[in-house]
């Protein structure tokens, strides 16, 4: 039995759809990252925190951002020596600890997630109508999916 060739080449009409949702998200990550000033895992660690109304974890943060505890400890690490994080231990099990953003960490994020929103907002003014709406609820169809199917 014959193996189907699968061709590599295009013939340019293609919707390319996970291309172009890796491309975009390449992109994104980058422009980010030059609006705001802050590499997209900090902002993204500190978003966590920000959100952790009684402090979070090593482990949970790192499930969350889906990367190892050791990356993790490292950059909460840094985040500590720059002031933006206190560790407390935990009294009940001292093989834990909690993270809590300072004051400093706190003013931190607000004005790096407020240089996010000035760019979304500039990003929204591509759009007319109801094509962020459309836009929006595409990209979400498209990440529920692949997070329902990620267990398969």
């Amino acid at each position: 039995m014959k193996k189907e060739i699968i061709p590599t080449k295009h013939s340019h009409d293609e919707a390319h759809l996970m291309r172009e949702l890796s491309r975009i998200q390449q992109v994104l990550l980058a422009g980010l990252q030059k609006h705001t000033g802050m590499t997209p895992s900090r902002f993204m660690t500190l978003r966590l925190l920000a959100d952790a109304e009684h402090g979070i974890g090593v482990m949970d943060l790192a499930r969350k951002l889906g990367v190892d505890s050791a990356a993790v400890t490292r950059q909460l690490q840094a985040f500590e020596s720059d002031g933006l994080v206190k560790k407390v231990n935990d009294l009940k099990d001292k093989r834990r600890s909690w993270f809590h953003l300072t004051a400093k960490g706190r003013s931190s994020f607000e004005g790096v997630h407020q240089k996010g929103h000035e760019l979304e907002s500039d990003i929204a003014k591509l759009f007319q109508g109801d094509e962020i709406r459309i836009t929006t609820s595409t990209l979400k169809k498209i990440r529920h999916f692949l997070e329902e199917t990620a267990d398969d």
